[in-house]
């Protein structure tokens, strides 16, 4: 590994020592004629040296073979015609060798392919993306097969085409374990969090020490995962479906996100609970209480472009969604399991919500509500106060209903059931009526049919009370109280006491009032009868209305 920091002649940087010492082998062992320093700059190696003394030698010979040639010409003629073609050869290579070095430079020939001609060790093609020249000992010239598994040994690679094929590299200690990173490499940071993608099924399994693991691939599209629990598939792109949520099997279009994890849970494993994907973290404590103080396990936020001025788009966001099948034979099943524990004082709850309309216009709440469930404390002065199910605060505006509960489709049989020591104590049904029951059961509803106002006996087939819309009341049974009024006038009270039962004959017959006459200074027997004919006609009558006021209970 180079590192190549182009610091100048002189530098005492541990790094340029390495590459020196790197440089320094390739000037004295190296098979190449030619390297690059630490500079970048092209340098001769020994072998390169020795190349062109060689050249050199063969000048001086030619040279030499020339005279001979001229002194011995008529006794060495067979031997001048083999020295001639040994010359011409020796000539061309020297040229082509001389060319090379006036140039100093490489010359590409393209893309490595059949038929291409290196006639000198600075003709370049590229292979794969990598430049090669031909190695010092082939023959030249040379020409291209074409099939590079077959002459790929007559070559080598160009400068730092080296490193970087090194940089690229997947096996051994290559590729990222040549980068380095503060204190190590590249390779050993990516170590300490490796991803299962990483790896292939056997490779993760022994990792993780888990024989049975199966790493799936990416974009894998069954919705069946093997029967496994260690199955896994992390696959991130610009759309990757999930399972269909609408209870048939399958892969769906209608639910796709960006990133997906999809995992399968092991059977059996009564007594412990399990996850595809969990989170766990430990908070330290922000030092004051409110949400904008919160510590959280997950936060998201999802927001509209355009929410604050106007330009908002049409159409839904929402926050989570979780689609949740079950199909057990007697297994339960629910979309979301909430654990709240509080070790001290202070307010908790299951859920805590704020829901808000704002005004575009100014940025003010028009109206704002609460809502909270499972809560106990409502406040920070009453951090033990009253434990609440359901609570609902109006924070701003008038708000419409704290509770509503509809039907759409389908029925209800009754909107709210209270049950105290397995005693239904209130309940309401879909029509309104209302029950209400004591410690033991007994009952009585209330309701409203047919425009009048009923409460029922226990059975539901006795009506005690109706009230008409015309204000007539109807009473069927026994009314206890002190007295009764009528617009705040007492017309009737409680029982008077101490009155003896007449006797004799009652009589309620119509009668006519007696009119006496002038009483004379004597009395007939006429005036006698009739006297005491009203007199006996007034005490039936009196008698009458007081077995009246006996029946009625108004005396005794």
């Amino acid at each position: 590994m180079a590192f190549n920091t182009r610091n100048p002649v002189g530098s005492t940087d541990p790094r340029d020592l390495y590459d020196n010492a790197a440089n320094f082998d390739k000037l004295a062992n190296g098979v190449d004629p030619f390297y690059t320093d630490r500079l970048g700059k092209l340098r001769h190696s020994f072998t390169g040296m020795e190349e062109d003394f060689n050249n050199a030698q063969d000048g001086r010979q030619e040279a030499f073979e020339d005279g001979e040639k001229q002194r011995n010409a008529a006794f060495y003629s067979g031997e001048n015609q083999r020295n001639t073609a040994f010359t011409l050869s020796q000539q061309s290579q020297e040229d082509r060798f001389q060319a090379f070095l006036e140039s100093s430079g490489y010359q590409d020939l393209g893309i490595y392919k059949a038929g291409i001609v290196l006639d000198a060790l600075n003709k370049t093609f590229s292979y794969n993306g990598f430049y090669y020249h031909l190695k010092g000992g082939v023959a030249l010239p040379y020409t291209t097969t074409g099939v590079w598994a077959d002459e790929s040994e007559n070559f080598v690679l160009l400068g730092d085409d080296i490193l970087r094929q090194d940089i690229a590299s997947t096996s051994g200690n290559k590729g990222a374990y040549i980068t380095g990173y503060r204190s190590r490499t590249v390779g050993a940071r990516l170590d300490d969090s490796p991803s299962a993608k990483d790896y292939t099924s056997s490779g993760l399994a022994a990792l993780l020490d888990t024989p049975t693991l199966v790493v799936m691939p990416d974009g894998y599209q069954n919705a069946a995962l093997p029967d496994t629990y260690d199955a896994l598939l992390d696959y991130t792109g610009q759309k990757v479906p999930l399972l269909n949520p609408y209870g048939e099997d399958g892969i769906s279009d209608l639910m796709q996100v960006k990133r997906l994890m999809r995992g399968q849970i092991e059977a059996s494993h009564v007594g412990s609970s399990r996850g595809v994907v969990g989170i766990e973290g430990y908070a330290r404590g922000s030092g004051a209480n409110g949400p904008g103080n919160a510590d959280y396990a997950l936060m998201m936020t999802l927001q509209k472009k355009g929410f604050s001025d106007g330009t908002a788009a049409v159409g839904e966001i929402d926050g989570m969604q979780m689609v949740i099948r079950q199909g057990g034979k007697d297994s339960d099943v629910c979309a979301g399991l909430f654990n709240v524990a509080h070790y001290g004082t202070g307010f908790n709850a299951i859920f805590e919500g704020q829901t808000s309309r704002i005004d575009p216009a100014n940025s003010t709440i028009t109206k704002q509500m609460q809502t909270q469930i499972g809560l106990v404390g409502n406040s920070e002065a009453d951090k033990n106060g009253i434990a609440v199910g359901f609570h609902a605060v109006a924070n701003t505006g008038v708000l419409d209903e704290g509770i509503r509960i509809s039907d759409a489709g389908g029925v209800w049989n009754y909107f709210f059931r209270g049950v105290r020591g397995g005693v239904t104590t209130f309940l309401v049904d879909s029509y309104g009526q209302m029950t209400l029951a004591d410690a033991t059961g007994n009952t009585k509803t209330i309701g409203v049919d047919q425009n009048s106002f009923r409460i029922l006996n226990h059975a539901k087939d006795k009506q005690l009370l109706v009230l008409a819309d015309t204000g007539l009341m109807t009473l069927n049974g026994q009314m206890v109280a002190a007295e009764y009024r009528v617009n705040n006038v007492k017309v009737v009270g409680g029982r008077d006491t101490g009155w003896g039962a007449m006797t004799g004959t009652a009589s309620k017959a119509a009668i006519t009032t007696y009119e006496p006459t002038a009483a004379a200074s004597t009395y007939t027997q006429t005036q006698m009868q009739n006297l005491m004919t009203a007199v006996q006609v007034l005490s039936r009558r009196v008698m009458a209305m007081d077995s009246m006021l006996r029946t009625h209970g108004l005396t005794d």
